[in-house]
Formats: C-alpha cells, structure tokens, sequence
C-alpha cells in the first residue's frame, strides 16, 4: 500500500542539517505551559542528526523536571537496541550531556534518582499491557516516542495501546492509586503524519501542538545550513574488483593506509575490542552495558570525533543487498586482502552488530542491507553509494486480495535516510559528503528531476506485510477485562490509519484459520478464539520473536498458529513432525544438492517441453533425493519440500552427522540443521515431550496422523493453497487470488495426473514477475481440501477484494 494519502505522512518542512535548538522556543512554551494541564501533547518534526535523541532529549527531560522533580521521564526509540546505545553513550566519556551521564537507566522501574528511562518498544507494550511499573505507579509520566519512518506492526500496536492506557489512566473513574495526574506526551520523526497527531488529541481530549524545525529559529546561525549533494553514479562494477575498486576512486580511502593513519594503534585498539565484543555477546543485560561503555571510552568518540579523524581511517557506507554474492563477496575477498574493515547491519541484527562498526578503528566499509529502515549513528563517514534502486519488499496487492514479494524502487524517504548516516556523523559539514546513486535505468537522466518524481514513501510494513499480526492484535483484549464484554475499553483503539475494508478481510480470514471467532453481540471486531490462539500470540510477541523476524510476518501468523496447534495435535508422533516442520520452515532448512541431482535438475530444465520425457526424469531425480532422506520424509518424499527437508533433518538427526560435505550428497545445510534442531527442542519442551532418543521411530505416522498433519498445514496457511487442473499442470492457479502462477520446481505426480485437480501449500510467498510465480510446493490431499471446503464454504480459500481475471 504505496499510498500517500492512506499512510498519511506529508514531506519533512526541510531535508537541510538544522540544529534541534531550533524548536527550543515552542518546546519551553509547550513544558512551562501555566497552569500546568493534565495532557500535553506535542509532535516535534526535525531531520536527521539534528539532537532529538541527545540534546533535545536531554533538555527536555531537565526541564519537565524541574517544573515537576517527581516526574518520570521516558524515552523509546524506534530501533529497540538504539535503548542500549544511548544509555552507554550518555554514560561514556564521550557524551557531552553531563546531565544524563550518571542517572539514565535502561527499563522501566521507578526510581526517583533517575531522570531518564530508556525503554524498547517490546519492553513498554508489555508494561502497559501488564499495567506493571515498579513499585508503583509514577503520579507524572513525561513519555518521548520516536514514530518510524516505516511504520510497523509494533509501532502501530504501541502507539494504540499507549492512547489506551493513558486515556483510563486519565479517567475520573480510575482508582487514586492508578490515576495520572500529569502527562506529556511528545512524538519525533523526521516528518509528520497527522493521521498519529490526531489519534493523540481525539483519544486524550487535548491540542496536540506540531512543532517544526525551521531554518532562522532559535539556535540556528548563519551558513550552519547544508544538504547533501545527490550525484549519479554510472555503472561501474564489472568484474570481480569492480564495487571494491569503485568504493577506493570514490572514497580516497587507500591512501588514508599508508599517509594518515596510525595503522598499528588502530590494530591494538581493534583487538582490545574485539575481546569485549566476543565477551559483550554472552553477558547478562547489566554487564552488557557496563561493556559497552568500557568500549566507547576505549575508543572516544562521539564528543571527540572531530579530533584525529584521519588517523582513524575513513568510512564509506554502501547500501547494498548483501545476499548478492556477485557483488557482495568480492568486496569481502579484497576487504581482506587490503586491511580495510567490512560489517553489514540488516534486520534484526544484533547488538554486537550494530556496535562493530561504531567502535571500529581504521578504514572500513559499512553495507546496508535495504531491510535496515534506520539511520545509524557511525563515525568518519566521508562517502555514500546507493546500489539498491529497488529492493524485495512484501506488499498486499489489493487487487488481487494476495500477499506478494516484489522488487520495489526506493522512495524519497529511503533516500533521505542514506543521506542521515552523513547528518548524523558530521553535522553542518555533511554537505561536502557526495552521495552516490546507482541506477541502471538513469544513465544520461537528470537525478534532481528522477527523486522528484519518487513516491514520498512507498512501504509501510504494519499495513503491507505486517497487516495479518497487526489485524489479530488489536483484537486481543487487556488482562483486566473479560475477552467476552461487551465493552470497547477493553481493546486497544483501532490504528490511526487503517482500510476498514483491508482490516475486515484479515480479520476473516483469521476466523477462518481458527485464529479469531466472531461473538454474538454484534462487536465490531471478532475476539481471539481459545487457548491456541494466545498461543500464537505469545510465539509471535515473545518465545519466538527473533526467530520469526527472518520470514515475512504475514506468514509469521500463519506459523505461530501452527506451532500453537503442537500441543493439542493428538499422539507424540504428530507433534514431533509438525514441531520438526515448524522448526525447518523457520531456520531456512537449506539443501545441498549434490553434484548427480543438480545435473538431472538442469537436464530436465531443457525438457519442459517434453512431458513424457520430463516425466520419467522426474521420477529418477525424486529417487536420487528420496535415497537420502529418512523415515516419514523418506516416506512422504514425493509430496514435495517440506517432506523432503524433513527426511533430510531426520537423516542426520538419526545419525547425529554436522559434517558439511556440499555436493558430495544431497544433505540439509549443517547451520540449518543446528538451528532447527534448537527450535525443535524448545517446541517439544513446550508441547511437554522429552527429547527423542529415536527420532525415526517417534515420528513415524500411521495414516490418520498424517492426515492431521496435512489439515494443520491447510488451516495454518489456507490462503497460500494452489491448485494444479489437467491440460496446465506447469500454471497452478492460486486459490485465493484466481491468478495463475509459473512454477519455479517440479512437483511429483503433477505431469502424470489422474485426477481433475491436485492440491498444494507453499509456506514462502508468491513473488511478482513477468507472470507471478511460487515455489517451495508441497502437495496437500485433494481430499482434505474439498473436506474443508463443504465444511467452511468456498471463502475459505478465497478473499472479498476484487479478483481480477477470476473465471
């Protein structure tokens, strides 16, 4: 949903570095407002480096307790690790914010001695869900809130539930004890989004002021103003050496090897670091912190950045898919070679991560992976190059009603966000830092006039990938109401920007997983269906957060809900398979081929066009893979992936083989193995089961069991069924949408159909092409679906939205 208009984010008032003092004016007004009313509410628009998160934050939280000394000041980023990093920044000797550094705290308990909470955003939904703050309640709560760029599923459900909480909080009916008395409320972003302003005032009954930095405000002296220079880079990378070459003409950072740099203080500083990053990524939260700050002393940035840049070597940043090996793994081979450090920050990347390229002493590059919708904070950055003109983006196609992967452009906004990692390095000086863009459909084409014509902002995830969560969550009651009472209060409002229509589809469409039911009191939203349902949502908030990060959220609920059916799925045997099912879909569960199959998978390649030929080869190569599974998956091998992977997790979970020997046999990744053996083990510790001593014999499934596995597998991903019809074998139509799809693997039993149809699942999406196409198949019981269909209709499958070329 690229649109604008639903979204409801306007442009920044200015993409120019602009100091945060800017809006020190309206933001005294807004604090020493008298006499001091109950809400205030204000969003605070300013680019990025500007200080919102370090001298704005600071200043605010020194005011608004001297006006109110009991006042408890909260601050939540956008980026939940950002927490961390300011904390132990604030508390570096590299902060230049003395009024932080020793009384900022990271969580919510209450302390009277400190004057800032940093807080995650996991961390205060749970806290408002739970309605805990320890030990008690703060009488006045000051709660800054960074909104995202992108808006997610998270956000969404935070800034809900916030207005919710605040809004009984603030009641005449709410006891003494659990009432505030004072609260301001401040949002911050890059730009504005009326649709959230207006949630806060409509909710809370009060003006929500829009504060803007403008150029000539307080604090903003002459010649301090600056943008980035947007130049075109041509294409460049040929050859192995080509991006790396580019990266060393472009940035001057070679020479800083032999001319600038202390090469031998950095290496020292580097390897003390890198024993407190490996000691880092094992300690306790507390100690985590403690290391971190160790560091950051170690290597003095921040206030000290300006002084000796140079002997510290330059940093270029590289916005970069970085699972392209053609470009990414000859920047990684001459990296090596040339002494020059490499990191990649993408999504979900850890704490040690994102602080390696912080704390890195010397010349090094930083790639950015297009799924990092956050502007980080890295020093001694002199370039920027944008490789990434469009980038894989799940979105929900409303005109077909089907969730797609699709490679999409980058908007204004994601440009804007490359250009920050400069603002946020050097301030007024980034202007003289070119930025680099790299577009093969702009050669000889003028940049200015290309960004002008970009979509403002083309993906929101909360709307787009995160619909399905975002949908099932807001119909999850509070803890201290009954899920059945007829009381809007105890659900969080609906999001500030929502398509009734697109809300009303999820929300069937979750009925009809079993997810949701609809009551019968006529409520506008249904309500969560049983215990199996709190399941999946405590997978999907908290158990397996991390591990559902790296597959598409939409497909998230569908998982959580089939791990949530673990537990009441019958026999042992049943839930051993569905919990090595759920593991495998979740830990990638890769597979080697080896060198025999991947010469019978190119040689039927060529042989699409024979089907008779095709056929007969088909059923060799599912011998030559069948040969090296296991048990049921050996068994059921010829339905597809998913039995396929599982034969193969058997085989060396039966043999407790992790050697990794690629090509020699056709075997499952040994890191996938490793890691899917881990989620295995929690999901049958949850399920109540010990861990197999036989792993073939206990997940060996009489026919009735398999039978239970296969309706898991229809309910839990009921709208990623496709069917194959005589006469199209090789174009199965997507039963939800009604479009035909290309097939990217052979499917058993698909060119020798006897039936009219045959049935199967996909637990990846369908991604948009020339012809959209679908992989990753496993073949379902025709039987089993038509059961579904006469019992649920034929709406089970499909959607309400307009179905375009359905016949």
């Amino acid at each position: 949903m690229g649109d604008d208009n639903i979204l409801g984010i306007t442009a920044p008032s200015t993409t120019t570095w602009l100091p945060w003092e800017c809006a020190r004016a309206e933001l005294d007004s807004l604090i020493r407002q008298q006499p001091v009313p109950m809400v205030r509410l204000a969003h605070v628009e300013g680019p990025h480096g500007s200080g919102k998160s370090t001298g704005m934050l600071e200043y605010i939280s020194q005011e608004v307790r001297t006006v109110s000394p009991e006042t408890m000041v909260i601050y939540v980023p956008s980026l939940d690790h950002e927490a961390t990093l300011l904390c132990a920044y604030f508390r570096s000797v590299a902060s230049t914010h003395a009024y932080l550094r020793d009384s900022t705290l990271i969580g919510l308990q209450q302390d009277t001695e400190s004057t800032l909470h940093l807080a995650t955003i996991p961390q205060l939904r749970k806290v408002l869900r739970q309605d805990i703050f320890e030990p008690t309640l703060p009488n006045r709560v000051a709660l800054l809130l960074d909104l995202e760029q992108a808006p997610t599923a998270d956000g969404e459900l935070l800034l809900c539930e916030l207005v919710r909480w605040c809004r009984d909080r603030l009641s005449d009916s709410a006891p003494s004890q659990r009432r505030l008395s004072e609260l301001t409320l401040i949002t911050m972003a890059t730009f504005s989004r009326p649709p959230v302003h207006k949630l806060l005032a409509e909710h809370l009954q009060a003006q929500c002021r829009h504060i803007v930095m403008k150029e000539g405000g307080v604090g903003h002296g002459a010649g301090q103003s600056t943008s980035l220079s947007a130049k075109h880079l041509p294409l460049v990378v040929h050859g192995v050496d080509g991006i790396f070459d580019t990266v060393v003409q472009l940035y001057a950072i070679e020479p800083t090897l032999e001319i600038d740099m202390d090469r031998e203080r950095c290496r020292k500083t580097n390897a003390e670091t890198s024993a407190l990053l490996t000691k880092m990524a094992s300690a306790d939260p507390e100690n985590e912190l403690e290391i971190l700050v160790s560091m950051l002393n170690l290597v003095e940035i921040g206030g000290h950045l300006m002084q000796g840049d140079k002997q510290k070597g330059s940093c270029a940043v590289i916005f970069m898919d970085t699972d392209d090996d053609e470009l990414y793994e000859p920047l990684v081979s001459r990296c090596g070679q040339d002494d020059i450090g490499l990191s990649t920050i993408r999504k979900g990347a850890s704490l040690v991560q994102l602080v390696d390229p912080i704390i890195y002493q010397g010349p090094q590059i930083v790639c950015v992976h297009p799924d990092f919708p956050y502007a980080l904070f890295i020093p001694r950055v002199v370039a920027i190059t944008s490789y990434m003109a469009v980038c894989d983006r799940m979105v929900f196609d409303v005109s077909i009603g089907q969730f797609l992967l699709t490679r999409a452009g980058w908007s204004r906004m994601d440009l804007w966000t490359a250009q920050s990692y400069a603002l946020k390095s050097w301030g007024p000086e980034a202007g003289e830092i070119p930025f680099y863009y790299h577009d093969d459909g702009l050669e000889g084409a003028d940049f200015e006039d290309h960004f002008d014509h970009l979509e403002l902002t083309s993906y929101a995830p909360a709307y787009d990938s995160e619909v399905m969560r975002l949908s099932l969550e807001i119909c999850a009651p509070w803890p201290d109401r009954g899920a059945d009472r007829r009381d809007d209060g105890c659900l969080a409002p609906l999001p500030a920007v929502s398509d009734a229509r697109l809300l009303s589809e999820m929300w069937r469409r979750l009925v009809n997983m079993g997810c949701l039911r609809y009551l019968p009191d006529c409520r506008v939203r249904p309500a969560l269906n049983g215990p199996r349902a709190l399941r999946a949502l405590e997978y999907l908030e908290e158990t397996f957060a991390e591990a559902l990060q790296e597959s598409s959220v939409e497909f998230n609920v569908a998982l959580a809900y089939f791990m949530a059916g673990i537990e009441d799925a019958g026999s042992n045997s049943t839930k051993r398979v569905m919990a090595r099912i759920a593991a495998l879909i979740m830990s990638a569960g890769d597979i080697h081929y080896s060198t025999p199959v991947q010469e019978l998978q190119a040689a039927l390649e060529d042989l699409k066009g024979d089907p008779q030929s095709s056929a007969e080869l088909t059923k060799k190569l599912r011998a030559e893979v069948a040969a090296a599974c296991r048990g049921v998956g050996a068994r059921e091998s010829h339905r597809g992936v998913v039995w396929i992977k599982l034969g193969l997790f058997l085989a060396r979970e039966a043999s407790r083989d992790v050697a990794d020997d690629e090509d020699t046999r056709t075997a499952i990744d040994a890191q996938s193995f490793e890691d899917g053996l881990a989620i295995t083990r929690d999901l049958e510790h949850l399920a109540g089961l010990d861990t197999s001593e036989d792993p073939l014999g206990d997940t060996d499934l009489q026919p009735h069991e398999l039978d239970t596995v296969h309706r898991e597998i229809i309910l839990s991903w009921p709208h990623q069924i496709i069917m194959f019809d005589r006469g199209a074998e090789r174009t199965p139509i997507d039963l939800t949408s009604y479009q035909r799809m290309a097939l990217t693997e052979v499917l058993d039993g698909v060119d020798s159909m006897t039936a009219d149809h045959m049935f199967a699942f996909s637990y990846t999406p369908i991604r948009r092409g020339p012809g959209n196409y679908i992989s990753h198949v496993t073949e379902v019981p025709a039987r089993l679906v038509q059961r579904l269909l006469r019992e649920r209709g034929p709406l089970f499958l499909e959607n309400q939205y307009p179905l375009v070329g359905k016949s």
